[in-house]
């Protein structure tokens, strides 16, 4: 038998009551650096250890993700956490990362059964498996302020294996999965399960496990699921698990949980009820608004309106821009979007030709966008406001660029452009969107997104005869807009794209 190594896996679970876990004493908790750890495991009478990574940036007064990360076959917690490159996008990204043994190196986390011993082993070593990992995910939540909404779940191997198996069982714990290499259970039952749970998967095609995980996806493509499957042209079974962590990492920060729906029809957008705003609506100039909408939670969203010059005692419809920006300046505090993109353009430059559209910069409260909230925004907006109706356009940054992809894929018929920037979408979603004209920008040198998430989007547009443009930055890192929103041709490009035919405005 092959011996394998192992990428890590994410583990949410409604687990076993703390009350029964025996902690044994433990070190000092230490940031940025692997520990070490232990509990005493009851049920196996030994004591169990694991190995946790906790980010130098983790704070017990906000909620932190989580990654729960499973061994290979042979391997263990110590191994696939020290993988190249885990623990320092981990840092990067602000993700606490524990690695259960799964009793032993050979467990498969119950993916194979209750059973499953040889030698010395238990004869219910599956089982002992599966509440190992399950142990060691109620620990950490209690312990350390995890953020409920985001806890992943990850595997190499036999820990994709144990991915496949422990997502499908716990299907509501999960905002996403990330089987790599992975070792597939033999029935896919369980994927009708998690439909609405996001997938992304790594597999080399010179891995013998090739064939289980591409039969994985075409069902879950026939389940309409959102995933991810990245297949690496010469990739073996070992290396496509620590080369690949920067689109591992970028899928799960896009997926939070309850971000991404199980079908691909978009719910009707909220009703607003109430609308407040620190300036006159008529005046020129980007000011400050908030939406209530009636949804039972008090949802709402709060958001930058730029009018141009001009636009007071005009009767013309002007053309409107949705910006969406990226993962830092997620939270409750507006000024925090000036920082970058279209928003910082509009509050510093004198003269350029984007003030000459409205603009709307709404605030995302969490991390991934809501298309949902967006779509009643947008409806808001062009019902107030003298919009053009034909050219709304839409575009976004990091995280911004993920949620253009997707408020695009969500609501095609209402976007006359799209322009997103060092984001990534879901490939399958080409064919719904191949009538939109789309500008993709990307530094090649970016390591938060990778170069390759825009790279497949542009491909997959290409294959469907999509009406795909595609700006490289050779020598840009992450900051592909600031270049980007200050070139005065993207908007005389913007305005040439225009709807053919409006929807009737609904009452």
């Amino acid at each position: 038998m092959f011996r394998y190594l192992s990428l890590a896996g994410m583990t949410l679970i409604l687990l076993p009551s703390t009350a029964d876990l025996a902690v044994a004493q433990q070190p000092e908790v230490a940031k940025g650096k692997i520990l070490a750890r232990s509990y005493d495991f009851k049920e196996a009478g030994k004591k169990m250890e694991y190995s946790l990574y906790l980010p130098t940036s983790y704070d017990k007064e906000k909620a932190s993700p989580l990654i729960v990360a499973l061994h290979g076959l042979g391997s263990s917690a110590r191994a696939i956490i020290r993988y190249p490159g885990f623990t320092s996008h981990a840092e990067k990204h602000g993700y606490l990362v524990v690695a259960p043994t799964g009793y032993n190196s050979r467990g498969w986390y119950g993916s194979r059964g209750k059973g499953g011993g040889r030698g010395e082993d238990p004869e219910n070593l599956g089982e002992l498996s599966e509440k190992d990992v399950m142990n060691v995910l109620a620990l950490v939540r209690k312990e350390f302020n995890i953020d409920q909404k985001r806890i992943y779940l990850m595997g190499h191997s036999m820990g994709g294996g144990g991915t496949w198996h422990l997502g499908t069982k716990y299907p509501d714990i999960w905002a996403g999965l990330g089987p790599i290499a992975p070792a597939p259970p033999r029935s896919m039952a369980g994927l009708d399960k998690i439909k609405h749970v996001p997938v992304i998967v790594v597999q080399g095609d010179q891995d013998r496990l090739v064939y289980g995980a591409r039969r994985w996806v075409a069902r879950m493509k026939e389940l309409k699921m959102d995933h991810q499957y990245i297949e690496i042209e010469g990739g073996g079974h070992v290396d496509v698990a620590y080369k690949h962590f920067p689109e591992l990492f970028a899928f799960f920060d896009a997926h939070p949980k309850g971000a991404v729906k199980p079908t691909t029809t978009p719910e009707p957008a909220p009703e607003p009820v109430k609308l407040t705003t620190t300036a006159a609506i008529e005046e020129a100039g980007q000011h400050a608004h908030r939406l209530v909408f009636n949804t039972g939670t008090g949802s709402n969203v709060e958001y930058y309106l730029h009018v141009p010059d001009g636009y007071k005692g005009s009767e013309k419809s002007w053309p409107m821009i949705l910006f969406l920006h990226g993962a830092g300046s997620v939270g409750e505090d507006l000024p925090k979007i000036k920082r970058n993109g279209l928003v910082r353009t509009l509050a510093s430059s004198a003269e350029h030709p984007v003030k000459n559209f409205i603009v709307v910069s709404p605030q995302s409260q969490r991390r991934g966008w809501s298309t949902r909230i967006l779509n009643g925004l947008l409806d808001h907006v062009i019902k107030t406001y003298q919009v053009d109706r034909q050219r709304v356009y839409l575009t976004g940054l990091s995280m911004g660029g993920y949620g253009s992809w997707s408020m695009a894929a969500a609501y095609p018929e209402r976007f006359a452009a799209v322009v997103p920037i060092c984001g990534g979408g879901n490939p399958a979603t080409a064919e719904k969107i191949k009538g939109i004209p789309i500008w993709v920008f990307h530094g090649e040198k970016d390591t938060v997104v990778p170069f390759s998430q825009s790279e497949r989007m542009v491909k997959a547009l290409e294959e469907v005869g999509g009406k795909v443009k595609f700006t490289r930055y050779p020598e840009a890192g992450h900051d592909a807009w600031s270049e980007t929103y200050r070139n005065p041709k993207l908007y005389e490009w913007l305005l040439e794209q225009k709807l053919a035919d409006t929807p009737a405005e609904k009452e």
